[in-house]
């Protein structure tokens, strides 16, 4: 037996014959061999494109092949005749491996159906092609050869880079926006201007300077480092700037007690000593965001208080969140810190994250609960502000998160804490509203339905479903017609109220998010999405800077001077209009429709744009980044004088180099003259 042992041991051993673990690229279904039942019922169920392209699990460079041989289809739809290369097999002789390479052929010529998606994420303007099937209808047969024409080019499109590094934005925003600029902004990227040194700088680089120095706290000794009583303006300009915070802000933000914060600046101007610092701070916040709303002609505090002040607040709130960041004092204090981010446009690329942090903080505190269902009893006027202070944090994450084209901190099923819906005794109609429901009050009954269109142009599938987006205008129209539908311009009382113009701009810029997607294809199946994008555009940029009319007083609100000095809603929402406004144009010179009425509109166009970029001029003395929202808008207005004289657009667009050499000029000896830059 020992003999017989020895010999099996001398013999070679057969291997058992391994099986392959198929993993599909598609659903990750795994098979121990192919069955020849491709594609599977869940590719077949989901109609998925790649039909179940099966590869072994460390064949990852075949995957990568795979789409690089995608992207350079030819224009017909159909991959080249030839298969990509792939590593011998381990078992099994050529027959196999060319029968395995023939199968990949096949998936390769499978091209995914074209959606809106693949139309509207890269620079260029879609097809109508596409429309039938965003809108959920079936294809005809003239659709379906067409989707079959579609180059795979389009499908396998990289995704859109805004910088050295590669981020991700959505639809809300103005970042996919401007990418569609290209034929612009490629003229000024690598224009400067020289030194008197002879050092040659570009604009990036200026605003990168810029970007440095905004972040650097310069650190004076302590016998030189003022104390924040010093940093109080006097006493009467303080009182005014408090009442005008309540006759802007306070209209529609109700989280603070008026009765008690005036009470506390009494305490401060009698002994400033024995008032604690976060009040000082509190008060301090307040004085600031009052001076936002008043023009430069009213004893306005410079710019550079603005920003020592802002450094001040910044360096106690580090201090509070350490040690009590679910106190109603500390989150009252935060909202106030956003507000003044926003007015003032300071620190912008960290106002989402902010306000993500102040929603937990908020959280944490409980005010995402109602009391009814968790048996907490609070007084009344401290619920009151309880909810107040809720409905606050959630308009100042939801306004992050539109302006940085990101998904909200929180969602609609996380909290139960019931919104504010009356303004208290005496003040059921604001400023501005002669009747009905106040604008504050439609305001807050269309958060719901904003976080909602938010969630839809901001998701992770960026869903481009036209009848959902149907669904959201309808819903939210239904509530917000009273401030769409603005009364006539004869009317002397529209259009004064703070409460009322705030409200105004901020379900306008939902409205023209939620229909920018769908009104850039310019398409006559979405006719009305353009018509709706096209009306909202101009009535926010008129908002801005208001032609003469008998409404003289109109020009003296403190919405319309906040949107017009350094207010974060001229860099997102006013932007935003501007640039589908300048959108449409530069479409018209090169591809003419006449239902777009894009020429007949070219003269309110200038008008409109005239005035904005006189104001995107002036900004350019204090604000960081606003070089493009000043050069893209003037390049369109001048393609569109140029129109207007009778050029054709080849000679226009023949005249691009200089227009963009004097544009870039003018940037940059504004640019050169500012102080924090020498």
């Amino acid at each position: 037996m020992s003999d017989t042992a020895e010999k099996d041991k001398s013999l070679p051993r057969r291997r058992r014959r391994e099986r392959r673990m198929l993993v599909c690229l598609e659903c990750h279904r795994r098979k121990l061999k192919c069955d020849k039942k491709q594609p599977c019922n869940r590719c077949i169920a989901n109609d998925t494109p790649l039909k179940c392209a099966y590869v072994k699990p460390g064949e990852v460079s075949g995957h990568k092949r795979f789409l690089r041989e995608t992207r350079h289809a030819s224009p017909d739809g159909q991959t080249p005749d030839r298969n990509p290369p792939r590593s011998a097999p381990t078992e099994g002789g050529p027959g196999r491996s060319g029968s395995r390479a023939a199968r990949s052929g096949s998936y390769l010529s499978l091209a995914p159906r074209p959606t809106l998606e693949s139309r509207t994420s890269g620079g260029a303007e879609a097809s109508p092609n596409a429309i039938s099937a965003s809108r959920g209808s079936v294809p005809s047969e003239d659709s379906v050869s067409r989707s079959d024409s579609v180059s795979a080019t389009q499908v396998e499109a990289p995704p859109t880079k805004t910088g050295s590094t590669d981020s991700w934005h959505g639809r809300s925003g103005i970042q996919w926006l401007f990418a569609k600029f290209n034929h612009i902004t490629s003229l000024t990227s690598k224009a400067g201007l020289a030194l008197p040194s002879g050092e040659f700088k570009t604009y990036r680089e200026f605003r990168s300077q810029l970007g440095q120095r905004r972040t650097v706290i310069l650190e004076d000794p302590p016998e030189s480092q003022p104390s924040i009583f010093d940093e109080f303006p006097a006493r009467e300009t303080a009182d005014r700037l408090v009442d005008r915070y309540f006759d802007t802000f306070g209209t529609v933000f109700l989280f603070l007690h008026q009765p008690t914060l005036r009470a506390q600046v009494e305490a401060f101007w009698e002994q400033s000593e024995r008032v604690p610092l976060s009040e000082c701070i509190q008060i301090l916040l307040v004085v600031a965001l009052g001076n936002a709303t008043i023009g430069p002609d009213s004893d306005h505090l410079p710019h550079s208080k603005i920003l020592s002040w802002w450094h001040l607040v910044l360096a106690w709130q580090n201090v509070a969140l350490r040690s009590s960041p679910d106190d109603l004092l500390t989150l009252q204090t935060g909202c106030l810190v956003d507000l003044m981010r926003q007015a003032y446009s300071l620190d912008i690329k960290s106002g989402w994250p902010a306000s993500g942090l102040l929603v937990r903080n908020a959280m944490m505190a409980g005010l995402h609960r109602n009391p009814a269902l968790t048996g907490q009893r609070h007084a009344e006027e401290q619920q009151r502000l309880r909810r107040e202070l809720w409905y606050t944090i959630l308009e100042l994450d939801l306004q992050h998160s539109m302006d940085c084209a990101m998904q909200p901190a929180v969602g609609l099923g996380d909290w139960d804490m019931p919104l504010p819906n009356e303004l208290g005794p005496g003040r059921d109609v604001d400023e501005g509203a002669s009747k009905g429901a106040s604008p504050r009050r439609i305001l807050i009954s269309t958060l719901a339905v904003r976080t909602r269109i938010c969630l839809f142009l901001n998701n992770l599938k960026r869903s481009t479903d036209y009848a959902e987006a149907s669904g959201l205008h309808e819903e939210f129209y239904a509530v917000a017609n009273t401030l769409l539908n603005p009364p006539s311009i004869r009317d002397t009382q529209c259009d004064l109220g703070f409460a009322h113009g705030l409200s105004t701009v901020l379900c306008q810029r939902s409205l023209l998010a939620l229909h920018i997607p769908f009104a850039v294809l310019r398409s006559p199946s979405y006719a009305y999405s353009y018509n709706v994008c096209l009306s909202t555009a101009y009535s926010v940029l008129e908002r801005i800077d208001p032609p003469s009319s008998p409404n003289q007083n109109q020009h003296h609100d403190g919405m319309v001077l906040l949107m017009r000095t350094s207010g974060s809603i001229f860099r997102t929402v006013a932007l935003q209009a501007m640039l589908y406004l300048c959108l449409q144009m530069e479409a018209s010179l090169r591809d003419r429709q006449p239902w777009t009425l894009a020429a007949e509109l070219r003269d309110r166009f200038i008008a409109v744009a005239e005035r904005y970029v006189a104001i995107a001029e002036r900004r350019l003395t204090t604000q960081d980044f606003a070089g493009k929202a000043f050069i893209v808008p003037a390049m369109s207005l001048a393609h569109a004088k140029l129109a207007s004289s009778g050029m054709s657009p080849g000679d226009i667009a023949a005249c691009d180099r200089v227009l963009a050499d004097e544009l870039t000029a003018t940037c940059f000896s504004l640019f050169r003259s500012r102080p924090d830059l020498n």
